[in-house]
């Protein structure tokens, strides 16, 4: 239908036709990576509001960055971000004082571990049931404990023992609980359990009971030790910012409070890699260069930032420093004077409360 022509100028008439237009990719997907007391430790989790960060992770947790970031990520527009869960365990970072655990337990005939490594998997009670109806079924429930207060979040009815069965509890549980698993959650690709037995009388146990669940160490970036790099950037190649090798796409990557220039520069490099060497299909290309504003010397967790680009359409990665007490905020983005050394990025510094930073081109 041609449009209606109401003033002179130039006017667009779409005609039909069996070609698709040109979809638009996202812009403002964000990953984050730090250390949280819960959550998955082999995947980046994707959440899409700041109660999913909460129910996922743990929400805001004392001496660790990573909440109040996703926080103001979302408190300020965001929408989508990937959580890549850093923690302390023997292999990435020996040195540590404690290590995380996942808590597990036997109830009944069942072994069952929490989801994720951290105490929290403590405080799940499991009740097993056998049906009144069917003496070859059963029914699994989840509560969360605190205090005296008992919290039903999942219950499975019935349940099989039999691998052959639509209801097989091994498949049911795996695949659809939030809380609990028959697979050790910190092994990528861990082994099937053998088919549990049939469970009889009615039992309650919380996991925890074979194995105490524990937060291990705090994460902190460039702190003594260097335990925070170290599970970022694991020397096996496995975990840390690589699990973000499986994101199909993602376009901010914040690590927040990390300023050693050596992690930086090792994150710009991992950036830069050709399609070839990762297994995702980002594009993006590394322009080389870390800068600060000018007229500041040496970086005050108080005051500074670093910042580098990788280009990516109109995409930057970027690190921020700030105290424990001061939140980062996205603000929008406005013209400014000053620009970096390359001329072809902008910034706007805002004091101690937050910034905003642009790039020129795309």
């Amino acid at each position: 239908m041609p449009p209606t022509l109401t003033y002179p100028g130039v006017y667009i008439e779409e005609l039909p036709s069996g070609v698709h237009t040109i979809t638009g990719v996202a812009t403002s997907i964000a990953a984050f990576v730090g250390w949280a007391p819960q959550g998955s430790v082999t995947k980046a989790v994707m959440v899409e509001s700041w109660s999913d960060f909460a129910r996922e992770f743990g929400g805001l947790s004392s001496g660790s960055y990573l909440g109040y970031a996703v926080n103001q990520f979302f408190a300020n527009g965001g929408q989508q971000a990937y959580i890549v869960r850093l923690v302390a365990n023997a292999t990435d970072t020996p040195t540590a004082t404690i290590f995380a655990a996942t808590a597990k337990g036997i109830v009944s005939t069942l072994t069952l571990f929490a989801t994720s490594p951290g105490q929290w998997g403590n405080n799940l009670l499991i009740t097993v049931m056998p049906s009144t109806l069917d003496p070859t079924r059963f029914s699994v429930q989840v509560q969360l404990v605190s205090g005296a207060q008992k919290i039903t979040v999942e219950n499975f009815a019935n349940l099989s023992v039999s691998p052959t069965d639509p209801q097989y509890v091994v498949n049911v549980i795996d695949n659809e609980s939030d809380y609990i698993t028959f697979l050790d959650p910190t092994i990528s690709l861990p082994p099937p359990p053998p088919p549990p037995a049939l469970p009889g009388a009615t039992a309650s146990a919380n996991l925890g009971t074979s194995t105490v669940g524990r937060d291990g160490d705090v994460l902190v970036p460039v702190a003594p030790g260097g335990n925070f790099e170290l599970a970022l950037l694991p020397l096996t190649g496995q975990g840390g910012i690589y699990l973000l090798d499986n994101v199909d796409i993602f376009n901010l990557l914040c690590v927040p409070a990390e300023t050693d220039e050596a992690t930086v520069k090792a994150l710009q490099e991992l950036a830069a890699r050709p399609a070839s060497e990762r297994s995702d299909r980002r594009r993006v290309r590394s322009h080389g260069r870390t800068w600060k504003p000018p007229g500041r010397s040496g970086l005050r967790p108080d005051q500074d930032f670093s910042i580098f680009d990788c280009r990516s359409h109109q995409l930057c990665w970027w690190w921020a420093a700030w105290e424990s007490r001061m939140l980062l905020r996205w603000t929008n983005i406005t013209q400014c004077s000053a620009s970096d050394p390359s001329g072809d990025m902008r910034y706007m510094w805002r004091g101690r409360q937050s910034l905003s930073y642009s790039s020129q081109q795309a």
